[in-house]
């Protein structure tokens, strides 16, 4: 459905800005004119009928857009009137020579400034302006309460000064002024609210009471203290209240303002996911890789300016909600996350979140005895194995010390069954003579010929003594036969 114009914020502007300039051009005229005679005053008139003409265009373009329901609004009534004042008086102006126009218009016309205060209803910017003028219009009432109240203060103290000053005849010869002052209720009424002001009280009053009646002094510093410093206070205390809650309610249905918004785009989010999930092969879930390349496109990249969060948040928040590690979740599970995200702290929330830290505390303290019972066992289990360690390496020691000792036995028994073999072969084979025979020197083996001892042992074994070139074994002294 198409606009109508009259609802565009290119239009409500314009329309501001010649209230501002309708007021302004009102205040030149009223300065600068002299002469109520149309010739004398033709160019404002001009301009007046100018104003006058768009204004009345205006409302005939409201009363087309709205209706009826144009007359519903007060200030669409308080606009209509001054727009047909304005009517009136151009016509008035021109039918009727030397009239200067319908004077009550004329008066009514800087009234028109008011509209500002609906135009800026809207805006931002200036949004302590009309906050503080609602504050006013609704403390309307209590503005009518408190001058009733104050019209009785004056009346009270002002028949009080009537009847000590004004009616006694002593006073009136003394002091001059007592006739302009205090000579009847209204004249009397008249000083108060002066006094009330604070208005020259000193030397037009003060002075001249003090050395006639000092008691009336006392009754209008009395009337000070009731007028000025109670009512005027009060009435200052009423508007600030009402200011403080059109305040209040303000931020109020702003907020409820943004939560229809932040809703609507929860549930476009919500629509695009499901239909990206249909769309591919998740199987109606969105993995880690679909999301990263989903958030980057540019209505959600808005989507997510508009609520207020960055790719990295986004990103994180899928990893705390994929608590399974599975690596993919439903687009309805991700957006109820960042719906629980957005607003301000509930009551519930705060609680919900102190009960769940305390839970996790308890736990985390049952887990640190635990951890510290395993710690003193996995200690003692240190001790022991360190004792098995000790214990094994002495072990493995004193093998080692074995196999040494081990060899060397064998070696040992090698050269004693050597030994026993050629004490046999001499046996056998030499006989005693004579004389006794030179004793032949042995060969002696090569390096290379030698045998080599067994791998481990500790000690070599000394060459074997070898035939000689006719291959017999040199004969050695022989010794006497062990008895056995």
């Amino acid at each position: 459905m198409a606009k109508h114009p009259a609802s565009s914020a290119g239009f409500n502007l314009l329309v501001l800005v010649m209230i501002l300039l309708n007021t302004v051009v009102i205040g030149i005229e009223v300065d600068l004119q002299r002469s109520r005679d149309l010739e004398a005053r033709s160019y404002w008139f001009a301009i007046e009928a100018m104003f006058a003409l768009f204004f009345g265009v205006e409302c005939l373009m409201r009363v087309h857009q709205l209706g009826v329901d144009y007359f519903l609004d007060a200030w669409n009534v308080y606009d209509y009137t001054l727009v047909t004042l304005s009517v009136a008086d151009v016509v008035v102006s021109i039918t009727v020579p030397g009239s200067g126009g319908l004077g009550i218009a004329k008066m009514l016309r800087i009234c028109r400034l008011l509209r500002v205060y609906r135009s800026v209803k809207g805006l931002k910017a200036l949004a302590g302006l009309w906050v503080i003028t609602q504050g006013f219009l609704d403390s309307l009432l209590a503005v009518v309460w408190v001058s009733f109240a104050l019209f009785l203060f004056l009346f009270m103290f002002a028949v009080i000064v009537t009847t000590m000053v004004g009616q006694d005849l002593d006073i009136r010869r003394e002091w001059s002024g007592a006739d302009l002052y205090v000579g009847g209720l209204w004249k009397s009424m008249l000083t108060i609210l002066q006094v009330f002001t604070i208005d020259a009280v000193s030397a037009t009053l003060g002075q001249p009471l003090m050395n006639i009646s000092p008691i009336t002094v006392a009754m209008l510093v009395v009337s000070v203290i009731f007028l000025n410093f109670g009512c005027i206070n009060i009435l200052v205390a009423v508007m600030v209240e009402h200011i403080v809650n059109i305040a209040a309610e303000t931020r109020v249905n702003f907020a409820k303002v943004l939560a229809k918004v932040e809703s609507k785009v929860f549930g476009a989010m919500l629509e695009e996911l499901t239909e990206y999930c249909d769309d591919g092969e998740g199987g109606g879930e969105l993995t880690y890789k679909d999301f990263k390349k989903v958030i980057r496109t540019k209505t959600m990249v808005e989507k997510m300016k508009l609520l207020n969060f960055c790719f990295d948040e986004m990103e994180l928040l899928f990893e705390l909600m994929d608590a399974d590690g599975s690596g993919s979740i439903s687009p309805k599970e991700f957006v109820s996350g960042l719906r629980k995200m957005k607003g301000p702290a509930l009551g519930s929330d705060v609680v919900r979140l102190i009960g769940l830290a305390q839970k996790q505390t308890g736990r985390a303290l049952v887990f640190n005895r635990r951890l510290l019972v395993l710690n003193e066992k996995a200690d003692e289990i240190q001790e022991r194995l360190n004792f098995i360690g000790q214990h094994c390496a002495e072990e493995l020691i004193e093998r080692s010390h074995s196999e040494v000792r081990q060899e060397m036995a064998l070696v040992e028994s090698a050269q004693r069954q050597l030994v026993i073999i050629d004490c046999d072969q001499k046996r056998r084979t030499t006989y005693p003579g004579l004389l006794p025979e030179e004793p032949k020197k042995p060969l002696r083996l090569a390096p290379w010929e030698q045998p080599k001892p067994r791998r481990g042992s500790m000690e070599v074994v000394q060459p074997l003594e070898t035939v000689d070139e006719a291959g017999e074994v040199p004969a050695e002294p022989r010794e006497a036969p062990e008895q056995t």
